[in-house]
């Protein structure tokens, strides 16, 4: 995959997640400069790729299968975004990220 093709899509709902994914997006930046990185995160993240997150963590941060519930249609809105993506690494949830998103990772995508 040629660099200007490669989109990767990071997902970090809190902030130790956001501190691994800002160090992703470091190595990512170092390895592929040309890559495109759209993330749900927090202000690392944001620093680090300079530009905001799709979705700030603190905007998702749900106690309760009733509050899921309720913001399912704005989870499935992010979820189709994220299939769109060479790429989709979530930061502490990646296999169940991966099922419920439908995502797979290609080879040569990284996965720290």
């Amino acid at each position: 995959m040629s660099e200007r093709n490669q989109r990767f899509f990071i997902s970090a709902g809190e902030a130790s997640g956001d501190l691994h994914g800002a160090d992703l997006v470091a190595e990512l930046r170092r390895q592929s400069p040309g890559a495109e990185i759209t993330f749900l995160g927090g202000d690392l993240m944001a620093r680090e790729t300079g530009r905001p997150p799709l979705v700030h963590y603190s905007e998702m941060a749900y106690m309760g299968f009733a509050e899921v519930l309720r913001h399912l249609p704005s989870i499935a809105r992010i979820l189709r975004q994220a299939k769109e993506f060479g790429c989709v690494r979530s930061c502490l949830c990646l296999d169940w990220f991966a099922r419920v998103s439908g995502s797979r990772r290609p080879e040569g995508c990284l996965r720290r």
